[in-house]
């Protein structure tokens, strides 16, 4: 919420006559009240009891699309959703059971972290544990961490030449 100025100055009260004039001259030309809605946390409420596991045969096409402002603004509530591959998974109730510690979950919350979460785990483990977790898709999340290259010996990971 703020107050946007125009360019033009309101004339003093001596210069217009008509107090009709003068309102209609103050409401056109003088500020404005603006509210600004979108990304920030507090201009929206969600309701995160809505975002349910969703049944394990739905193929990540078939998923929910859940924006990437409501994934993002989870970052300030009680909820852990992270971002692996535009697959949001809820881990709320994951992170205690986590091998990893319920820590490295609460650092990704309302972000991607494909590219860690693949260093870590094998697609077992993502049917194993993330199928039930999964709650929908998004776009527009992306890792704040650029991924740096893997090597295997000399070479760098996935490389077939010598």
């Amino acid at each position: 919420m703020g107050w946007l100025k125009l360019g033009r100055t309101v004339p003093s009260t001596q210069d217009i006559h008509d107090q009709t004039a003068a309102r209609h001259h103050l409401k056109d030309n003088c500020a404005i009240h603006i509210e600004i809605l979108g990304t920030d946390k507090a201009t929206f409420e969600i309701d995160y009891e809505s975002y349910r596991p969703q049944p394990y045969h739905l193929s990540t096409s078939q998923l929910p699309l859940i924006s990437g402002d409501i994934v993002r603004a989870v970052k300030g509530s009680d909820r852990l959703w992270i971002v692996v591959d535009n697959v949001v998974f809820d881990c709320t109730e994951f992170a205690s059971e986590h091998p990893g510690g319920r820590t490295v979950i609460e650092s990704f919350t309302g972000e991607d972290c494909s590219w860690q979460f693949w260093r870590f785990h094998n697609k077992s483990h993502m049917r194993k544990d993330g199928l039930p977790l999964r709650i929908g898709r998004t776009e527009g999340v992306v890792n704040r961490f650029k991924e740096r290259p893997r090597f295997h010996g000399l070479r760098r990971h996935g490389d077939d030449e010598a």
